[in-house]
């Protein structure tokens, strides 16, 4: 998953984990892709969103 979707491998089986031990079954191959969403939305709202403007009002 790192080389594919720049995803740690720790962070792949703590979501594999956690999503299969809320959802079950389901929850284990709706895991990665959920991650990958949410990494995309967080880095599309607060870095490039947010913290964008913070520096640019900074200087």
């Amino acid at each position: 998953m790192k080389s594919q979707a720049s995803l740690l491998p720790a962070v792949t089986l703590i979501a594999v984990v956690l999503f299969g031990s809320f959802f079950g079954f389901l929850g284990v191959f709706l895991a990665v892709p959920l991650v990958i969403v949410f990494q995309i939305w967080i880095q599309e709202l607060l870095v490039k969103d947010i913290l964008n403007n913070w520096q640019e009002n900074d200087s």
